[in-house]
């Protein structure tokens, strides 16, 4: 399994996800014309597109998708926000598959309708990605995961307890090291609450200012 991000921060957020066999978006929270030119013009491919809430940096091109026929997951409430009567709904805890993803949406924390994360397992190769934005807290224990991405804000006393943590799982960014740190902290909290050893990649995004490190 395989985690892009075409564009993460306050002013839009999308990613990809794909297999040898899927390719789906995470959120569409940027104009269709910059998720045609980010995704190399291939939105074609994809098979869905999933949005966790309502808010225009997670949702702006939703309509823009669907008018163009692909298929658009969502909660009811955030479908209800957005006033869109043709996207596909689904439900915490209500596993729905998407070409060979098996994917199960579980409920996040945040001033929003009805926000999810989502769990996601390729059938193709077996990997397991757990997807949260926007959420003050995780309440999931998510053993087996392989790919962790989570919006992670910069906070020093986690940076200092961090630093007395193992090294146990590799950060994958294109930015600079200090934007990985929230998620190492994050991280091993969940290996060490949540039994999840297997993680082999922490994809951090959008955190909310630099340290003075």
């Amino acid at each position: 399994m395989k985690f892009e991000s075409l564009a993460s921060s306050s002013h839009g957020n999308a990613y990809i996800v794909s297999d040898r066999d899927t390719r789906i978006l995470l959120e569409c929270g940027i104009s269709y014309k910059q998720l045609q030119k980010l995704s190399g013009f291939s939105l074609s491919e994809f098979k869905a597109c999933i949005v966790s809430h309502e808010h225009k940096d997670h949702a702006k091109s939703v309509e823009d998708l669907i008018g163009r026929g692909m298929e658009v997951y969502m909660s009811y409430g955030t479908a209800q926000a957005l006033e869109v009567d043709s996207a596909s709904l689904i439900e915490s805890m209500e596993q729905f598959n998407v070409g060979s993803f098996d994917i199960v949406p579980f409920a996040t924390f945040h001033d929003a309708s009805e926000p999810l994360g989502f769990l996601i397992k390729s059938r193709a190769d077996g990997e397991v990605l757990a997807f949260a934005t926007d959420t003050v807290n995780l309440r999931y224990k998510f053993p087996g995961l392989t790919i962790l991405a989570i919006e992670a804000n910069y906070d020093k006393t986690c940076w200092i307890v961090a630093r007395s943590f193992p090294t146990r799982c590799g950060t994958v960014s294109p930015t600079p090291t200090w934007r990985s740190i929230p998620c190492v902290i994050i991280c091993a909290r969940l290996i060490y609450r949540s039994a999840a050893r297997s993680i082999f990649y922490i994809c951090p995004m959008q955190p909310a200012e630099r340290p003075n490190l």
